[in-house]
Order: C-alpha cells, then sequence, then structure tokens
C-alpha cells in the first residue's frame, strides 16, 4: 500500500487515515498493551473527497512515537485529529510522551552528534511542497507542559485550502 501510495502526489485523507492506522496498529503490537490512539475527522470535512500531499503525517507520527512515547512509562496516547478552521485544514498529532526537550537530552547521551533524519527530511519536504505557494503548509510544534514537567508534545499541521 504504501509503495502504491508513493506513486501519487496526492491522496484522500481516508486514504491517508488507512495507511496511518496500518502503521500505528503495528507499533500498537509492539508496545504490547501500553499503546493506544484515537483518530478523529471533523463533521464538517469530507475524508474520501479532500486530498492531501501523501505520506505528510507519517513522519511526525513516527517521531512522536520513537521520540516522545517510546521513553514514557506506563499507558501511551497519541490522539490525530483532522479540523476544519477557517479555510484550512489542520491536523492535530497529540502525544502524552516524554516531550522534546528530554527526548533532546536522551539522543544526546545516547547518540552522539545525531540529527533527526527525519526532522530533515520534514523540512526539506515542506520545503518542495511548498515552493511557488502563496499559501503555505505550516507546522507548529508545541511543548505541553504541567506545572513545568513536559506532558508530551502537539504538531498542527496547517493546510490552506488555496495551497494548491
Amino acid at each position: 500500500m504504501i509503495l502504491e501510495l508513493t506513486e501519487k502526489n496526492y491522496i484522500s485523507i481516508q486514504q491517508e487515515i488507512e495507511t496511518i492506522t496500518l502503521y500505528l496498529d503495528l507499533e500498537k503490537a509492539r508496545f504490547f498493551n501500553d499503546f493506544n490512539y484515537t483518530i478523529t475527522v471533523d463533521e464538517q470535512i469530507d475524508a474520501e473527497l479532500i486530498k492531501i500531499p501523501t505520506m505528510l503525517l507519517q513522519p511526525f507520527v513516527e517521531n512522536s512515537i520513537k521520540h516522545g512515547l517510546l521513553h514514557l512509562k506506563g499507558m501511551k496516547l497519541l490522539t490525530i485529529d483532522f479540523r476544519r478552521n477557517n479555510n484550512a485544514l489542520e491536523i492535530w498529532i497529540d502525544d502524552n510522551g516524554i516531550g522534546r526537550k528530554k527526548s533532546g537530552e536522551l539522543n544526546a547521551t545516547n547518540r552522539k552528534n545525531h540529527m533527526s533524519f527525519a526532522t530533515n527530511a520534514i523540512s526539506k519536504r515542506l520545503e518542495i511542497l511548498n515552493k511557488n505557494k502563496t499559501n503555505k503548509i505550516t507546522v507548529q510544534y508545541l511543548d505541553k507542559l504541567e506545572f513545568e514537567e513536559s506532558t508530551g508534545t502537539k504538531v498542527i499541521i496547517n493546510i490552506p485550502a488555496r495551497w494548491k
């Protein structure tokens, strides 16, 4: 399925959800009973009709699992929400992991000179996708904090309605 999708520039939200669900089910098996996820789509969004760039979410979801949830003790939660915000599609990827700061510290300790492949790939991909576009896809990273302790990370991908 992934090989087929890589030949397409755009896929429906529904196809992206099916692909991400397969990936998350594999990850869920790896974590035994410590991992749950939910994917929701705002009722104002036609998931069969609206198209997004192929494999847009996978690197963000993978980062969330690999860097945020993998090192968390206890129940690991990931939510993906497709929302309509004015004339834009917002995709929220939210985890209850260890957070970006602690993950960075672990990477610095465990792997000297570590440079995240996914983070670089995401930046380059967005640069290519946004080239010659007036309205650009943006990504916002939010560190969730409670009493100055990380409670996870939220990534918000904003795709303007007039992006294409």
